[in-house]
């Protein structure tokens, strides 16, 4: 027998299954993920581990930190200079000072910018002498040697004897090289600037160049009052 009714009921179906896919469809092509990845305009990787913040070694997610509803409009949300070091690097020992004085301009009262949020990422690159640990990462960061067996810049200077200051910002340990696989570091030093919603703004790497001044008078935006 002929069932109308079941007839209806399936065309009912068939139509509300095609609704549906039309929507994944249109949604699929209106809607434009960003990528993830340390290109200008992606998405940064995760970056998540231990940090020392002068205190002691604490729990940091990067990607915490970010504003996913930030707008270009808002010049008082916090921008992130990222720099990827070894502590045995020559070309990161030559960087300090420079490093020092970005430090000393962002965290100035005359500083009139957007607020910069600064983080060093410690890797080990596989060359010899370059041998990091977590007292290393500490001796670098305050120039405090401890006990004066501490060496960076591939073991020929005490730690203490680097240009600039003592820094004030956290230093991620990724001796294990896991966020450096994660992030494409072809060497170092490597520097990122960071929009506050966790797209890159700008690489050394694309840049060609190492020059973070210019990049961050280029692109942090003056701060509204």
């Amino acid at each position: 027998m002929y069932d109308d009714n079941a007839t209806a009921r399936t065309d009912t179906l068939i139509k509300i299954i095609s609704l549906f896919v039309l929507v994944l469809v249109v949604i699929a092509f209106t809607t434009n993920p960003i990528a993830t990845g340390v290109g200008v305009g992606e998405k940064v990787p995760i970056l998540e581990g231990k940090i020392y913040n002068g205190n002691g070694w604490v729990d940091y997610d990067l990607h915490a930190q970010f504003d996913t509803d930030w707008n270009e409009e808002d010049t008082n949300a916090t921008w992130f200079i990222v720099e990827f070091l070894d502590t045995d690097c020559s070309a990161c020992w030559r960087d300090t000072a420079k490093v020092s004085d970005l430090q000393n301009a962002i965290s100035s009262t005359q500083w009139d910018r957007a607020p910069v949020q600064m983080i060093a990422v410690v890797v080990e690159l596989n060359i010899q002498n370059h041998d990091g640990s977590r007292d290393e990462i500490k001796a670098f960061r305050d120039k405090n040697d401890g006990d004066g067996s501490f060496k960076c810049n591939a073991g020929r200077s005490l730690c203490s004897e680097r240009d600039g200051n003592p820094y004030n910002f956290p230093f991620f340990d990724d001796l294990d090289g896991k966020s450096t696989k994660d992030w494409d570091i072809p060497g170092t030093p490597t520097y990122f600037i960071i929009k506050p919603n966790g797209i890159v703004a700008w690489s050394s790497v694309e840049a060609g160049n190492s020059d973070i001044f210019d990049a961050v008078n280029g692109l942090i935006p003056e701060a509204s009052n």
